[in-house]
């Protein structure tokens, strides 16, 4: 269980697991089944095992996307500042400049599919975006020789507005993170709470 969204439809899950079965169990103690307390006091243990465990793999996983958040906005920060660079004027340097940044296009690339499969709607269309975009890019700087370099410069310059605005949004996920976090921790704390008092009056 690697992603975000099945560790939260995990938790949810279980949680509505054990409501049902306290609604159960209620129903076994109206009807005079003294098991039921036994029963209940050994899911009160798992429980409380449970939400612990849960808010550890959930801050775990959303520690996990962030870190691989920041990489990518690290790397094409990167990539952006080579791209603002003044275009080489010999040749030599050009190649080196070439090379360079069909290194940094590349992992870029990389980071952004490991990012890919994490990513809400929004930030998922911006990756295609850019994806897009690098794709031009890559294959041009490929093709592109020293006398024709002016010809990759309008690559350059989308690339570098499609970077400005990627970057800006995974800032901005990565910000909103810890927020999420906290709503689900808020959400499940007042879940727990719920079930250990609702075990608590059906043993009285």
């Amino acid at each position: 269980m690697d992603t975000k969204k099945e560790v939260l439809e995990f938790g949810k899950s279980k949680l509505n697991q054990w409501k049902g079965m306290i609604e159960e169990l209620e129903l076994q103690l109206s009807l005079g089944k003294a098991e039921a307390k036994d029963v209940i006091k050994s899911e009160k243990k798992n429980f409380s095992k449970f939400f612990n465990q849960q808010k550890a793999q959930f801050k775990q996983t959303e520690s996990k996307i962030s870190e691989q958040r920041i990489s990518l906005v690290r790397k094409l920060t990167e990539l952006n500042g080579a791209l603002n660079a003044e275009m080489p004027t010999a040749e030599r340097t050009y190649e080196t400049r070439r090379k360079g940044n069909m290194r940094l296009v590349h992992e870029a690339e990389y980071l952004i599919r490991t990012v890919y499969k994490d990513a809400g709607d929004r930030v998922t269309n911006q990756l295609n975006e850019l994806k897009e975009v690098l794709d031009a890019y890559r294959v041009d700087l490929a093709l592109t020789e020293f006398d024709n370099r002016e010809k990759i410069e309008a690559d350059q310059k989308a690339l570098v507005e499609s970077l400005d605005k990627t970057i800006a949004m995974l800032d901005e996920e990565n910000s909103s993170d810890g927020k999420s976090l906290e709503h689900f921790m808020d959400e499940i704390s007042q879940s727990f709470d719920h079930l250990k008092q609702a075990f608590s009056e059906i043993i009285k």
